[in-house]
C-alpha cells in the first residue's frame, strides 16, 4: 500500500511540474513579447541589427544563398552610410556580398532620406520597405538593382507610395522607380501619372511599356538600360508625346526621346521631321550598326548613343547643319563614350559619312 501511494504522489509531482511549464509557456506566447509564442504574431527576421557595421559583419559571415531563400534583415538605423561605394555604408555591405540576397526592411529605421546611389548596383537587394518618415528619396537610390522585384513604402508615408512594388510619390503622379528585379514583360503606367522621373525604369525583362494621355514630362534616360524593350506606345490622346513603330518622340514628332534598346533593327533612319535627338535617347542600343541623320536635325544632346557598342557607321544627309552638338554623343572603344572624335571629325566634314573600326575610338569621314 506504501508503495501505490509513493507512486500516486511521484506522478502527481511530475503533473504539477509539467502544468508549471506549461502556464509559463501560455504566458509568453499571450503578447508580452517572449517566447517561441510570439513568432506566430510578428514577421520572422533572419537578422535585427540597430547599425550598419553589425549587417556588414552579420551579413559576411553568412554562406551564399538564392533570390528565393534571401535573407530577412531588419535594419534599424539613424542614417545609411551614403553611397554604394561609399565604405561603412549599407549598400556597401550588399554590393560586397552580391552573391547573399537579402530582403531589406528599413521599416523602423528613423532616417527620413535615402541618399543619391544608395542601393545602385546592390544585385543581391531583392525587396525593399521603407518607412513612414523617409520624405527624400535621391537620384538612382535603387538604379541597377537586377534582383529587387519590390519597393514597399508604408501606407502612413506621406511624401512616397508603391503600388504593385513600383515607387510613385504619394499621390502617384509621378512615377520614380520601376524595379530592375520585376518579371513582368509589359507594364501600362497607371492614367494617375504626369511625369516620369529619369532613369525610372531600369528592368531588363520589361518588351513593352504602355503611357496614358496624363503624362506631360518624362525625364533623361526614362528606358535606357530597359535592354529588351522593343516598344513604348503613347495613348493617342496625349498631347505632349507621341509613338511610332514603338519608338518614343514628341508629340509633333520633332524631338527623338527614346529607341528602345532591345529593338532588333541593325539600322536606322530617323525621320526628316525630327530636329533634335535627346539625352541618352538610344542608350544600350547594341543591335545597331548604322545609322542616318536627316538634314532637318540640328541639336544632338549629351551621349544619346552611350553604349551602342556594335554602331560603326553613321550618315548626316546632304545640308546637314548640326548647331548643338553634346560632348560624348557617340560611342568610342567598347560600348563607352569618352572622347569627341566624330563631333571633331564633324566639324569639319559636316554631310557625309564616318565610320570607325568596330570598337574603334576614332571616327573618320570615308564619303560625302
Amino acid at each position: 500500500m506504501k508503495k501505490i501511494f509513493k507512486m500516486f504522489g511521484i506522478i502527481a509531482f511530475v503533473a504539477i511540474i509539467g502544468f508549471s511549464f506549461t502556464a509559463c509557456d501560455d504566458d509568453d506566447g499571450g503578447g508580452n513579447g517572449g517566447g517561441d509564442g510570439d513568432k506566430s504574431s510578428t514577421p520572422a527576421f533572419d537578422s535585427i541589427v540597430d547599425n550598419v557595421a553589425d549587417f556588414a559583419t552579420w551579413l559576411a559571415e553568412q554562406p551564399d544563398n538564392t533570390e528565393k531563400t534571401a535573407y530577412r534583415v531588419k535594419l534599424n538605423v539613424s542614417d545609411l552610410g551614403g553611397a554604394y561605394y561609399t565604405n561603412g555604408s549599407a549598400g556597401k555591405a550588399l554590393y560586397t556580398n552580391n552573391e547573399k540576397y537579402v530582403a531589406l526592411d528599413l521599416s523602423d529605421s528613423t532616417f527620413t532620406s535615402i541618399g543619391n546611389s544608395a542601393f545602385s548596383s546592390c544585385s543581391s537587394l531583392t525587396n525593399v520597405t521603407i518607412s513612414n518618415i523617409v520624405t527624400s528619396i535621391g537620384s538612382g537610390a535603387f538604379s541597377n538593382c537586377t534582383s529587387l522585384t519590390a519597393i514597399n513604402v508604408n501606407a502612413a508615408n506621406t511624401a512616397y507610395s508603391s503600388q504593385d512594388g513600383v515607387l510613385y510619390n504619394k499621390d502617384k503622379t509621378s512615377l520614380i522607380a520601376y524595379p530592375g528585379g520585376k518579371t513582368e514583360n509589359t507594364f501600362t503606367i497607371p492614367a494617375s501619372v504626369t511625369s516620369i522621373g529619369n532613369a525610372a525604369f531600369d528592368n531588363k525583362n520589361l518588351t513593352n511599356v504602355t503611357i496614358p494621355n496624363s503624362v506631360t514630362s518624362i525625364g533623361y534616360s526614362v528606358f535606357g538600360d530597359c535592354t529588351s524593350l522593343t516598344a513604348i506606345n503613347v495613348n493617342a490622346a496625349n498631347t505632349t508625346y507621341s509613338s511610332q513603330d514603338g519608338i518614343l518622340y514628341n508629340k509633333a514628332k520633332t524631338s527623338l526621346i527614346a529607341y528602345p534598346s532591345g529593338k532588333t533593327e541593325n539600322t536606322f533612319t530617323i525621320p526628316n521631321d525630327v530636329t533634335s535627338i535627346g539625352n541618352g535617347a538610344f542608350n544600350n542600343c547594341k543591335n545597331l550598326t548604322s545609322l542616318t541623320i536627316p538634314a532637318s536635325v540640328t541639336i544632338i544632346e549629351h551621349q544619346p548613343f552611350f553604349g551602342c557598342t556594335s554602331l560603326t557607321s553613321v550618315t548626316f544627309a546632304t545640308g546637314s547643319n548640326i548647331t548643338s552638338f553634346g560632348d560624348r554623343a557617340f560611342p568610342e572603344g567598347y560600348g563607352s563614350n569618352t572622347g569627341n572624335s566624330l563631333k571633331t571629325a564633324y566639324s569639319t566634314g559636316k554631310a557625309g559619312t564616318y565610320t570607325r573600326e568596330l570598337y574603334g575610338s576614332t571616327w573618320t569621314k570615308i564619303e560625302g
